[in-house]
């Protein structure tokens, strides 16, 4: 018995009494994804030793094929962007039922869910808008946090017509903190401010003054 490399025997082949060689029979030993283990042989299969090698070639590359396959599959589907769902703002307030009915009021917001600690606003219209209030005392606030300080954040709210918006909000009475302008880089707008603090911008986009845009583009 000849000790072969990798796992496998040889055993010599034989001489017939007419001088034909016996082909070696080389034992293999195959192990399947599930953990089997199959012994076969040359003699199982009835190929030559050099079809067996062919066999057994073919056989492993196409193994190799199946693992590089499933490693590009796993690294494109580690590789996908995060799928988000939803996105809104959350407000943090010590005054929820003024700041619901300042939205429903003065800007039509609607109330989709409400709890005495959490109302879920969206606006009406095709293309709703969404944000929520939290009172500042619920264990789900953000540790620290504490209720909106007036710096640091705005919510901008876009419009088709925003002098039309303006002048029903005045005819009504709105607490209007900043009287409608047509600003140089491109809006028509004015704001509020809700009983947070929180300044709300009315905004209808329009053209910009010439060459207003031409000092502030990023040059490549």
């Amino acid at each position: 018995m000849i000790s072969g490399g990798s796992g496998y025997v040889n055993d010599p082949g034989r001489l017939m009494g007419d001088g034909r060689h016996v082909a070696q029979t080389r034992r293999s030993r195959t192990k399947y994804f599930d953990g089997t283990l199959r012994i076969s042989t040359t003699a199982d299969t009835g190929l030559s030793l050099g079809q067996y090698y062919f066999v057994k070639k073919r056989d492993n590359m196409r193994t190799l094929m199946i693992i590089l396959i499933l490693t590009i599959m796993k690294t494109a589907a580690n590789s996908q962007p995060i799928q988000y769902t939803d996105a809104y703002s959350v407000y943090i307030t010590d005054n929820l039922a003024a700041s619901r009915d300042f939205y429903t009021r003065w800007l039509d917001f609607n109330v989709v869910f409400e709890a005495t600690w959490f109302v879920y606003m969206q606006s009406q219209g095709e293309q709703p808008v969404t944000f929520a209030l939290i009172d500042v005392n619920h264990p789900s606030t953000p540790p620290a946090y504490g209720t909106f300080n007036k710096r640091g954040s705005f919510l901008t709210l876009q419009v088709d017509d925003a002098a039309a918006v303006y002048e029903r909000l005045k005819r009504k009475a709105a607490p209007i903190s900043y009287p409608l302008k047509r600003e140089e880089w491109g809006q028509l707008r004015f704001g509020l401010t809700d009983p947070n603090g929180l300044y709300i911008d009315i905004v209808q986009q329009v053209e910009p003054s010439v060459g207003y845009w031409e000092k502030y583009l990023v040059k490549e």
